[in-house]
């Protein structure tokens, strides 16, 4: 998958998408959207499975996470692409308030689910599943 290379037409039809896919702004140039879907290339299936089932029981308070979304068939990743919601608002690595208060509040929220599968499927920490990325 190369940067600026939108995903494929059946990408979006295992998520159900319709439309074009757009750039969405920031980052390394790799994520684009579809109406309030994020799509991002070389997303481990493990992994988007374990955000999906896992992170989807967090009581959110505080702090809002994105939806991973599931494709047709049961399946979280289609040609290496993973999809979450889109969340309302900007990133910015100027909001460093916001975002240590959000890891605060996370890191509370996210204990119970305190591993999570590397790319071979081996258990690892959350914490340092969600700091590495």
């Amino acid at each position: 998958m190369e940067d600026g290379v939108p995903p494929s037409v059946r990408v979006l039809e295992a998520f159900r998408l319709q439309g074009e896919a757009c750039p969405l702004p920031g980052g390394q140039g790799r994520t684009w959207h579809v109406g309030n879907v994020v799509l991002k290339p070389g997303s481990d299936p493990r992994v988007q499975a374990w955000l999906g089932v896992e992170l989807a029981t967090i009581d959110q308070v505080g702090f809002v996470l994105p939806d991973v979304v599931q494709c047709q068939g049961g399946r979280w990743v289609v040609e290496g692409w993973g999809a979450t919601t889109l969340l309302p608002g900007s990133s910015s690595e100027t909001h460093v308030v916001e975002w240590a208060r959000c890891w605060r509040l996370g890191g509370r929220c996210i204990e119970p689910h305190a591993t999570c599968p590397d790319r071979a499927g081996r258990p690892i920490a959350a914490e340092v599943f969600l700091t590495s990325r």
